[in-house]
C-alpha cells in the first residue's frame, strides 16, 4: 500500500495515538480521541478511518481500541509488542439465557452462546450476560430485547439491580431492583404497571448477580 501524506491534524492524532499506547499501554477508544482532540466521536472516527487509509494504521472494528500502528511520523520510535496489547482488549463472556423483566418465569436457560465485551470493563469479576424479556424494568432504562452484563455475586445492596431466582413450587427467574426494608425483602419493578415482589421468606430467595452494564442491539 502506498503511505500517503498526513495533515497536520492527522500527524498530530497520529502522535496522539502513539504516546497513548507508550503510556497507557494499549490503544486509545475513539472516544478517548474524541476527548481530548474536543472532537464529536463521528469526527474521531472520520479522523481515524483517514489514516486508515492512508495506510498508516490498520483497525479492527471487533475491538473497542483495536488500532494498530503501521507506519510512524519521522521521530517516533517503534513499538513492541504492539498486536499482542490490542488483542487483549476484547474477552468472551457466557450469554447464559433469557432473564424475565415482567412476571417472573422458568429459571434461566444455560447456552453455549458467547458474547463480546472490552477486557477492561470487566475489572476480573466474573461476569456473564443475559437478555432481557420483558417491560418491567423500563424506568431504570432497562429495555425488552436489551442484554444485560451480570457480575455473579449472591449478596446485593440496596436498590441494586439483581438477577433474583424465586424457589416457589418451582424455580423462577426475574430481573428486579432489591430493596431490603428491615426485615422485608422487596423485589421491585421499574414500571408501575408490574407490583412489587414480597419475598416473605428470604431464605426463598437466590441472588445470582447484579447487573453492572447495558448493552442495546441497534434495532
Amino acid at each position: 500500500m502506498v503511505i500517503r501524506k498526513l495533515t497536520a491534524r492527522q500527524e498530530e492524532i497520529l502522535r496522539f495515538i502513539i504516546n497513548y499506547i507508550q503510556d497507557s499501554e494499549r490503544p486509545p477508544t475513539i472516544r478517548d480521541i474524541a476527548d481530548h482532540f474536543e472532537f464529536t466521536v463521528k469526527g474521531a472516527y472520520d479522523h481515524l478511518l483517514a489514516l486508515e487509509r492512508k495506510g498508516w494504521i490498520e483497525r479492527d472494528c471487533k475491538h473497542s481500541r483495536g488500532i494498530t500502528i503501521k507506519e510512524f511520523p519521522v521521530g517516533m520510535e517503534r513499538l513492541k509488542h504492539h498486536r499482542e496489547l490490542m488483542k487483549e482488549d476484547i474477552r468472551a463472556i457466557p450469554l447464559v439465557g433469557r432473564i424475565a423483566a415482567g412476571a417472573p418465569e422458568s429459571a434461566i436457560e444455560t447456552s453455549d452462546e458467547k458474547f463480546f465485551i472490552g477486557g477492561d470493563y470487566l475489572s476480573g469479576y466474573e461476569h456473564f450476560a443475559l437478555k432481557v424479556n420483558g417491560d418491567s424494568m423500563e424506568g431504570a432504562g432497562i429495555y425488552n430485547g436489551d442484554i444485560v452484563i451480570v457480575k455473579r455475586q449472591e449478596t446485593a445492596r440496596n436498590n441494586e439491580i439483581v438477577v433474583a431466582i424465586l424457589e416457589e413450587i418451582e424455580s423462577e427467574a426475574t430481573l428486579k431492583r432489591f430493596i431490603k426494608d428491615g426485615s422485608r425483602i422487596i423485589l421491585r419493578p421499574e414500571n408501575p404497571l408490574y407490583e412489587d415482589i414480597q419475598i416473605p421468606d428470604p431464605r426463598r430467595l437466590h441472588i445470582n448477580g447484579v447487573v453492572v452494564g447495558l448493552y442495546r442491539p441497534i434495532r
